[in-house]
């Protein structure tokens, strides 16, 4: 019995050693279950961050090919329209070069005319000129025989009359001819020295007699440096210095004043003339320095002396005007280009370029070219 009970004891102990044997390997393989369920769990996670991923990579895709397709249309009608403007552009350049070609073509004849009218004018001043003054220098000759033999007071009067109206006629028949001399001169630049030309045109008005009570005063600055033509430039001052004594002030009240002063302003040599004059009125300014008008009854050479100070400015690349002053004085300006061999050089320039334009135009060659960016 004894036996039978250690038996049955030892029969539970080993039942029980083996159900908690088994229960540690239920243990174990829900703890291993657990572990394959994380895992799974992970794995699906990382499985579905992944198909998030693909999922984006495939939308970015998508767009980014859209994006790709609408700028290849944009880019294809960009370009279109560029290929349109670009033939608009080549077709109004065409038709600009044509309109240019027109009216070069225009302005070439348009010039060549003028010359052509102005040579014909300088011809006939020219040729006028010299015929008139052959008939009036025997009609001098002719008065200056009646003033010795006629003895009669009267007819010395009128005899004295017709040959001061004849000296008038022949000083403007000279100035006329003066014209034709600045337009067929031909430049010669060199060293201008101011002093000597105004003492000289001033030595001139003293034989002629201007009045005593005019002060004339002259100042040339000492860093003037001027090449131009010697001829010119005496004739331009001459003119204007002549205009500024002879329209002087002829009241007793009037302290009459002729101020002549030569300076370097802005790279050009600047000569002004300044009076207090009978000065010049408004409407005579607009066409003050056209031939044959007159700012004044008392002028004596038909209005010829300030169109002769023009037309030698210009002759000389220059610039002249009639400037206000506060205190209403008359002044006149004439802007000299400091180096008369530039405006020669830039002249022939001119010419060149004019002359190639001609013969562009004879030979049918384009006159410009427009590049067009591609």
């Amino acid at each position: 019995m004894k036996h039978s009970i250690y038996a049955e004891d030892v029969l539970k102990n080993l039942n029980r050693v083996q159900t908690q044997f088994a229960q540690r390997e239920n243990l174990a393989i829900i703890a291993s279950k657990d572990e394959v369920l994380k895992l799974n769990h992970a794995i699906i996670t990382q499985q579905q961050v992944l198909n998030w991923l693909l999922a984006a990579i495939v939308i970015l895709t998508s767009v980014l090919g859209i994006v790709i397709y609408q700028n290849y249309k944009r880019t294809r009608n960009v370009n279109g329209a560029l290929a349109m403007a670009k033939q608009v552009i080549e077709d109004q350049n065409f038709l600009l070069d044509h309109q240019v070609q027109t009216k070069t073509r225009e302005l070439v004849e348009t010039n060549e005319e003028l010359v052509k009218v102005n040579d014909e004018l300088d011809n006939f001043i020219y040729k006028t000129s010299h015929d008139i003054r052959g008939p009036l220098a025997s009609l001098k000759g002719m008065v200056n025989l009646a003033i010795m033999d006629v003895k009669d007071e009267k007819a010395l009067t009128y005899l004295s009359k017709l040959d001061l109206t004849a000296e008038k006629l022949n000083t403007v028949l000279t100035r006329l001819l003066i014209v034709n001399r600045i337009n067929h001169a031909e430049l010669k630049p060199e060293i201008i020295h101011f002093e000597p030309i105004i003492q000289e045109i001033l030595t001139l008005e003293v034989k002629k007699g201007f009045n005593s009570k005019i002060k004339i005063d002259y100042e040339v600055d000492n860093d003037v440096h001027l090449v131009s033509d010697h001829e010119m430039v005496r004739l331009i001052l001459e003119n204007l210095i002549d205009n500024a004594i002879k329209f002087y002030d002829e009241s007793a009240r009037v302290a009459s004043f002729v101020k002549i002063r030569v300076k370097k302003e802005s790279g050009f040599v600047t000569a002004h003339i300044l009076d207090n004059g009978t000065g010049i009125g408004l409407a005579s300014r607009e066409h003050l320095f056209q031939m044959f008008v007159r700012a004044s009854e008392r002028s004596e050479t038909g209005g010829i002396g300030l169109y002769l100070a023009k037309l030698a400015t210009e002759k000389l690349g220059g610039d002249i005007n009639l400037v206000s002053t506060d205190e209403l004085l008359t002044q006149f300006t004439v802007k000299f280009p400091a180096n008369l061999q530039d405006v020669i050089a830039r002249r022939k320039e001119e010419k060149l370029r004019l002359d190639q334009d001609k013969e562009k135009i004879e030979t049918g060659t384009p006159s410009f070219n427009f590049p067009i960016s591609k």
